[in-house]
């Protein structure tokens, strides 16, 4: 799903925060945030950009799940959700291919961008403009997830590189490609504040809408489908008329 109250709860800030909306561009177009914060004394201005622009390129993603799967430490009172939907509790150390997105929210996004009232991809990646909105369900394991994106990378590099003359020098056409992933992407501080109350009007909408987004990527859809915020995005895209690809394991 694209978020789940279960991931939502309250950050303390490591140091006081404020924002200021900056005004629309061209055609309505979000400009971002201003961020204020205040370090040791001393007054820090930063850009926050819009969602549009949270895109993270396609191998630093696949690098943010091995981290994900290969931490080195045991966390503890992890939450393990079978298909059906029941929970287990249970500690997951750097073996057992079993961690999420839960799992990383908590262990990961939480404790090292969340606190400074910012995205994991605003601090860790080079982000930029997304070419493709990734739709998945939290609970789905962060092995599974890589395995998916590594071969729809393989088979976009292949589609790229096929339509690209070698005579052009271009030794890989996906150096801008970036993808939306909303674990790393929203703000885990401010979920609920940036959903609001029209869903229309949430990232995950303004994203799906945006003239750069050509693609969805549907991550295990037998079971993203059951879920109430990937039907969404599926209908949205599908509204929209983006292409669909459905990525599987297999």
């Amino acid at each position: 799903s694209a978020c789940d109250a279960k991931s939502i709860s309250q950050i303390h800030y490591l140091d006081p925060v404020a924002r200021k909306p900056l005004p629309p561009g061209e055609n309505g177009k979000p400009m971002g945030q201003i961020k204020l914060s205040r370090k040791k004394g001393i007054l820090v201005a930063q850009w926050s950009p819009p969602h549009v622009h949270r895109g993270v390129p396609i191998t630093e993603f696949e690098n943010f799940l091995s981290r994900v799967i290969d931490h080195p430490k045991v966390w503890e009172m992890c939450e393990d959700i079978d298909i059906d939907g029941t929970c287990t509790i249970m500690d997951k150390g750097p073996t057992c291919k079993i961690r999420n997105m839960y799992d990383a929210n908590r262990f990961i996004v939480k404790p090292e961008a969340a606190v400074v009232d910012a995205s994991y991809a605003e601090l860790r990646t080079s982000y930029g403009p997304a070419s493709v909105f990734v739709s998945h369900v939290w609970a789905e394991t962060a092995e599974h997830t890589k395995q998916a994106i590594s071969k729809m990378h393989q088979w976009m590099r292949s589609q790229t590189n096929a339509r690209t003359s070698l005579a052009e020098g271009n030794v890989d056409g996906m150096s801008s490609f970036r993808v939306w992933f909303c674990t790393i992407c929203n703000n885990q501080s401010r979920v609920v504040e940036e959903l609001g109350e029209d869903v229309y009007y949430s990232p995950f909408a303004q994203v799906l809408r945006s003239s750069m987004v050509a693609q969805v990527a549907l991550v295990s859809p037998f079971r993203a489908l059951n879920r109430k915020w990937c039907n969404y995005e599926f209908c949205l895209s599908r509204f929209e008329g983006k292409t669909v690809l459905m990525l599987t394991m297999d």
